[in-house]
């Protein structure tokens, strides 16, 4: 019997086409039905036909269909009401239905009955509704008003608001749901709460009507605020918030103050101290960070890497920021980093992105706000690696006298070196230069890559190698790549980075061409002599 049903019923639904309600009659079953057949697997649970019982001028019972997911035209004929039984032929170009229902009440809310469809029978059931149409947003606006107060309340709220311009929803039908979906979010705890009030401002405050009740919720959220209690992180989630809603609701004064509070707020980061290694490993963490002096997204992160120096060591973590030209020409960028960004290909698809060891560990940036939690997440992915033994034995010196720069670097015995290369990044401890993004001072940023950014081969009996900078040459081919790029792409302002090149420091490292994996890293602090 089951198999003969799914044969007659498959492909009988369709996509509902709502039409408009008649009014309701008091007596017996007369009112708005939503018709489901619980059984048809077709239909998931969902009705299939909203129906609207009632009489005729000549006192005889009739039955409209309101909406319909049955494929074609749909009809309901021979209607027939008695004091205990209801009864209809469902009529559609793929099938005829008789229904009958039991009326054990005249006030029932729902009634169960059968439907005979050939050689199958279909349990069929009606239930009174408000519903006009079989979308799910219809029916999501029937559930939220008879699901009690919770998170799923909250869900289906904020659902709704989403399309509440497109839906053409009133206002006031608006304002009741964002208000269950707060009083819902108030169960759980004041953190809840306010964040349901968040997401409810950015889902309205970008709605053409409803400007004005983000507001008012923008407002609540910034009421319930104890910024010396709660700090600078969640005051400026809330302060966001209140700004997107006054911009919104054209509010222009009051957003000019929002915005000047949100500035004067600042987010330190509170380091922790490492306690050291529990293994006998004498790793060096190599971390990347592609990045920009350009854009307020790779705040966070630079500040959280900045950060891990204070942490670790220079035997624990060697730290190297390759600046890229990106939106618009940044003055800190050299044609290594450019090829650097090359090197890692389809790793890296947004700035800033942090590459620990070869392995990419985040991409994308955030607001200062979340410096704090990447320094966390970063200081907890070092950690783990302190603790591996490196690949390779990597030895590095270098001096300074005067302009001149020395290095040797010094590669042990390897079983496997095949794809493996020697990189040496020259790197800046302190850049002065503040770009669009607004930060003004910049961590271990690259300047050359003494034997080039393709590094120099390392072979299974090791690799001794020097290499020789002249700072002198290279503040001049910097200079050149800045005003290179400065025509191609203009720096905000036209202004150009510091080029002192003092504060420097030499990071070498041995890294597998094919797995991009670092194998070991190493770094001297340069001292003139």
């Amino acid at each position: 019997m089951t198999r003969l049903r799914i044969g007659l019923l498959a492909g009988l639904l369709l996509g509902a086409a709502a039409l408009a309600p008649a009014q309701e009659d008091a007596a017996g079953p007369a009112g708005t039905w939503k018709l489901s057949l619980p059984t048809l697997k077709d239909a998931q649970g969902r009705p299939v036909l909203i129906v609207k019982l009632g009489k005729d001028k000549d006192d005889k019972w009739k039955a409209e269909v309101v909406a319909s997911m049955l494929k074609g035209k749909t009809e309901l004929e021979k209607v027939k009401v008695t004091a205990k039984a209801l009864s209809f032929t469902l009529k559609t170009p793929l099938l005829n239905a008789a229904c009958d229902f039991k009326l054990t009440d005249a006030k029932a809310t729902k009634l169960c009955g059968e439907a005979n469809l050939r050689q199958a029978v279909l349990a069929v059931e009606m239930e009174r509704t408000t519903m006009t149409g079989l979308e799910e947003y219809d029916q999501m606006r029937e559930q939220l008003a008879t699901e009690p107060l919770g998170m799923r309340a909250a869900q289906i709220a904020i659902a709704l608001l989403g399309d509440a311009e497109e839906k053409k929803a009133k206002a006031a039908e608006v304002r009741a749901w964002a208000d269950k979906a707060v009083k819902s979010a108030a169960l759980y705890g004041p953190n809840v709460l306010r964040e349901e009030q968040l997401i409810i401002v950015r889902t309205l405050a970008e709605q053409s009507g409803f400007e004005a009740t983000a507001l008012q919720y923008a407002k609540r959220a910034e009421a319930a605020l104890d910024e010396k209690t709660e700090g600078p992180i969640a005051t400026k989630r809330v302060l966001d918030a209140l700004l997107l809603a006054q911009e919104k609701a054209g509010k222009k004064e009051d957003a000019a103050q929002t915005l000047l509070r949100i500035k004067k707020l600042t987010f330190p980061i509170k380091t922790t101290k490492y306690a050291g290694r529990k293994a006998k490993s004498d790793r060096v963490v190599l971390a990347e960070v592609f990045t920009t002096a350009q854009a307020k997204s790779c705040v966070p992160v630079d500040a959280a890497v900045g950060a891990l120096q204070k942490t670790f060591k220079a035997g624990e973590l060697a730290i190297i920021l390759y600046h890229q030209h990106l939106p618009t020409g940044n003055p800190l960028g050299c044609e290594e980093s450019e090829k650097r960004l090359a090197y890692y290909d389809r790793s890296v698809t947004a700035l800033p992105t942090l590459i620990f060891s070869g392995k990419t560990a985040s991409a994308g940036g955030g607001g200062p706000e979340d410096a704090q939690e990447r320094y966390d997440a970063y200081a907890e992915r070092i950690e783990e690696q302190l603790e591996t033994e490196p690949k390779a034995k990597l030895t590095l010196g270098a001096t300074r006298k005067g302009n001149k720069v020395d290095v040797s670097a010094e590669v042990g015995k390897m079983e496997d070196a095949e794809n493996v290369r020697l990189r040496v990044v020259l790197v800046e401890r302190e850049a002065e230069y503040k770009g669009a993004s607004g930060t003004a001072v910049h961590v271990n940023v690259a300047r050359a890559m003494p034997g080039g950014a393709e590094g120099t081969e390392v072979k299974p009996r090791g690799l001794k190698k020097t290499f020789t900078v002249d700072l002198a040459d290279l503040k001049k081919k910097l200079e050149e790549h800045q005003e290179k790029e400065n025509k191609k792409k203009p720096f905000p302002n036209k202004e150009k980075a510091s080029l002192e090149l003092k504060n420097l420091r030499v990071i070498a490292f041995v890294q597998n061409d094919e797995t991009k994996e670092v194998l070991q890293a190493a770094q001297v602090v340069l001292k003139s002599e």
